[in-house]
């Protein structure tokens, strides 16, 4: 798959921590528009058709054999996506 930096819709928080138990895997939002974010829903299908663009989850895993928090990035800035990288703190607020 390949992940479309812009794609993604700038939400209001920097980060989410995210639990996954072991083995556990999510599929992480990439376009920004799931109503379970940062979870993918299965949005991205009708914004790629109407945006004509390849937004595409990315699947997190937990290979380890404990349950870990996960620092998920919800800046868009991150070069580490879906992980929180610090980026956010580099980055000026945008007044919309």
């Amino acid at each position: 798959f390949e992940i479309f930096p812009f794609c993604f819709v700038l939400t209001p928080s920097i980060f989410f921590l995210g639990n996954l138990e072991p083995g556990e895997s999510k599929w992480y939002c990439m376009c920004g528009q799931s109503a379970n974010f940062p979870w993918c829903d299965g949005s991205h299908k009708a914004f790629n058709e109407k945006n004509g663009t390849k937004c595409a989850p990315q699947c997190v895993k937990n290979e380890t054999e404990e349950a870990k928090t996960y620092s998920f990035c919800t800046c868009a800035h991150s070069k580490k996506r879906p992980f929180c990288d610090g980026s956010h703190r580099k980055v000026k607020p945008q007044v919309h």
